[in-house]
């Protein structure tokens, strides 16, 4: 979380974990690619911006610079990422996203 240019591995490995179908940089075949757990991400993420906002007495059109890229967000994107990550990838047939999924939503 700590990371923010180095991210490109991250991302890339839950892509081809949530659409191994889809092989990036092919250009030829750009069709083989869903974005439907990209696209349940981001929704995902406009709600735990709504909840973070509200959560943390801040106005949810008018997020300060500094709030923006608080440690205190951490919690939202990741409830974000394993939401969708439980409702978009293909979570029963990989260890690795199972994996990710205890680390993400830790039992109490």
């Amino acid at each position: 979380m700590n990371g923010s240019y180095n991210t490109a591995p991250f991302w890339n490995r839950l892509h081809s974990l949530c659409d191994p179908d889809c092989t990036l940089g092919r250009l030829d075949s750009p069709s083989a690619c869903s974005a439907g757990w990209l696209k349940n991400f981001l929704q995902h993420m406009g709600q735990q911006d709504q909840r973070a906002a509200s959560d943390r007495g801040i106005a949810p059109s008018a997020w300060p610079e500094a709030e923006q890229r608080s440690p205190a967000n951490q919690p939202y994107i990741v409830a974000a990422l394993a939401a969708s990550v439980r409702q978009s990838c293909p979570v029963a047939e990989s260890a690795e996203l199972q994996r990710f999924l205890r680390v993400a939503e830790p039992t109490p």
